[in-house]
């Protein structure tokens, strides 16, 4: 087996945010150009890109993988293969959906593909900002898309979607925000007019589900939702705004309400760290079924940026938890990337012209939530 394998091109076709097919989610290189599941799995395509794998090359549209695990973070291909082993044979176990990049949230470590309100404010910088240049640069993909990401938009791909979901044990609703599309409910409608309720559904979201949709899901095998929550109390509203602190409790209350799996995913990046050891107190309260994970796209936001001092004190605290099984891994992984951080300041430049970029626009007071910002 090569040193570079990975299943999920054996296992998974992940459906981007401009309806293109793909190896995973993480995939960051140029895809499939056709929608159609079959013809795309069949391809020469994806041919060459199992056995650039097989024979020890790193696709560069990998990078987000090879970049986690040269900082010593376990990677998704490295999480995959804990999870599945290896196979050589080619068959369709899960299925992500993207529908588009409508959102109802401006994250700030998101950008326009996977946010139609992120998009509008990129609207708003001008195009000879030092950030946006330093931004966009070696990214072609993004240039093409950022004029369409402004606006808004659905896929056209449904037809494809409902095509592929009948093969697949399990399909994962992403976004943009799934649960506020109606894509997404016309999908779940669909799925359960063909009795399809023996399929596990697996939810990328922010917590923006409703009630009625609730109630759909709870028809299904098992449903799970990876619920992106990386900032708790007062620091919630500036990394998820627009929304309250009270409006992800409300939200959260009404989902336990209901027979899901939650797993809470933190994304760790340069305006959390100082809160992190009450970020994981805070999981460890909702029952410790937690995921921390590194910010992939936008480096200027990683840990590196933020002051030695804070970095340390953070690291120190959470080395004093004592977790069993996957959570002490996962927290053992986050420490490392945050040790990454120390003695590297390589982006400092590129976070001071984000920062004055985003506080115009937004109307933030950066130094209101992030207590290190002028040390």
């Amino acid at each position: 087996m090569s040193n570079t394998y990975c299943n999920e091109p054996y296992r998974t076709i992940h459906y981007d945010h401009e309806g293109l097919p793909g190896p995973c989610c993480t995939y960051r290189g140029e895809r499939y150009t056709g929608t159609d599941a079959a013809e795309y799995w069949n391809s020469s395509w994806l041919r060459d890109f199992r056995e650039q794998l097989n024979s020890g090359i790193k696709p560069p549209g990998c990078s987000n993988c090879w970049r986690k695990e040269e900082q010593g973070v376990r990677s998704q291909r490295q999480e995959k293969f804990a999870q599945h082993g290896y196979t050589r044979t080619p068959q369709i176990k899960e299925l992500f959906l993207s529908f588009g990049n409508i959102c109802n949230k401006t994250c700030n470590i998101c950008r326009p593909q996977r946010s139609s309100l992120i998009a509008k404010e990129y609207k708003q910088i001008d195009r000879d900002d030092p950030w946006l240049q330093w931004s966009l640069q070696h990214k072609p993909r993004l240039l093409r898309s950022l004029d369409k990401s402004f606006s808004g938009y659905y896929l056209n791909s449904i037809d494809d979607y409902y095509s592929a979901a009948a093969s697949a044990d399990v399909i994962v609703l992403d976004g943009g925000e799934a649960f506020i599309t109606r894509q997404c409910d016309e999908l779940l409608d669909w799925m359960l007019a063909q009795g399809m309720t023996n399929k596990t559904i697996n939810a990328v979201t922010n917590g923006s589900v409703r009630r009625d949709q609730l109630d759909k899901l709870a028809q299904f095998k098992q449903c799970n939702f990876h619920i992106s929550i990386d900032g708790i109390e007062e620091l919630y509203e500036f990394v998820r705004p627009p929304h309250p602190w009270s409006w992800w409790c409300e939200q959260l209350n009404t989902i336990k309400q209901y027979p899901i799996e939650l797993r809470y995913a933190c994304v760790v990046h340069a305006f959390n760290v100082h809160q992190l050891p009450r970020i994981l107190d805070y999981f460890i309260e909702q029952g410790s079924n937690f995921y921390f994970s590194a910010v992939n796209t936008q480096p200027h936001l990683e840990p590196s940026v933020v002051p030695d001092v804070v970095l340390m004190d953070t690291i120190e605290q959470l080395q004093r938890y004592n977790l069993q099984g996957k959570s002490a891994e996962n927290l053992h992984n986050a420490i490392q990337y945050l040790q990454k951080g120390v003695g590297t300041d390589r982006w400092s430049e590129q976070f001071k012209m984000y920062m004055n970029t985003w506080s115009k626009i937004k109307g933030i007071q950066y130094e209101d939530y992030i207590p290190w910002i002028n040390q």
